[in-house]
């Protein structure tokens, strides 16, 4: 086995390695989320989880998201495959259009699962000041809309709706961005008419996947 800390080959199963000292038993390390469910963060505040700093400037519902989206598809006409009525949510449903703003910063956290894979990736352990750890904190992270959903009074999760039948303009979508690379644009939701009281939801599906610690960010538009 690899130790966690120096990736010395160290004899399976021992509990610290002989080279750096380091304890081979990882430890989950509690902490506190900026933001839950039961605390969510507001609207204009902006709140960090990882690699990114997420901030909801306004939102609009119902009639009013009906309005910004016909304006919006008065400038922008929307892709020629739209469902009938674009303007209008489904029967029983109404919109909720949310503008975002979504900042990349440097994550200088880093578990033991993610320090493994870059080791198997460049040759060695990854820390701050490290070529290879300033080349990984560089690489382009994507931010994808699909990473976003709400959940209101009902506890039914929604996620999304491609804002490319909608029209609206700067619409956040799939975006690459390098640390300090930031973008705002919409992004709708389309929500059962006897649900109300949302709270956003935003989980970096990328650092998941590559075992960077990664909690989810809860914004309230209440």
């Amino acid at each position: 086995m690899l130790c966690v800390e120096c990736s010395k080959e160290i004899p399976d199963g021992v509990k610290f390695c002989h080279e750096c000292g380091t304890s081979q038993v990882e430890k989950v390390v509690e902490e506190t989320p900026s933001t839950s469910l039961k605390s969510p963060g507001k609207i204009g505040h902006s709140e960090k989880t990882g690699e990114w700093e997420i901030e909801v400037i306004e939102y609009f519902s119902r009639k009013d998201a009906e309005k910004l989206i016909k304006g919006g598809n008065k400038r922008h006409p929307p892709h020629p495959n739209h469902w009938p009525g674009w303007d209008k949510a489904k029967s029983g449903k109404y919109y909720l259009a949310v503008r975002i703003k979504c900042k990349r910063i440097e994550n200088l956290r880093m578990s033991n699962q993610a320090k493994r894979k870059m080791w198997k990736l460049f040759g060695k352990t990854l820390r701050p000041g490290d070529a290879f750890y300033e080349f990984y904190q560089e690489e382009i992270r994507i931010l994808n809309d699909r990473d976003f959903s709400v959940v209101g009074d009902r506890k039914r999760l929604y996620g999304r709706v491609n804002s490319t039948f909608l029209g609206l303009e700067p619409k956040l979508a799939f975006v690459e961005l390098l640390v300090g690379g930031s973008i705002e644009g919409w992004i709708a939701f389309e929500v059962l008419d006897d649900d109300d009281n949302f709270i956003l939801i935003f989980e970096d599906s990328h650092a998941a996947s590559i075992g960077w610690n990664a909690e989810k960010i809860y914004i309230s538009f209440s």
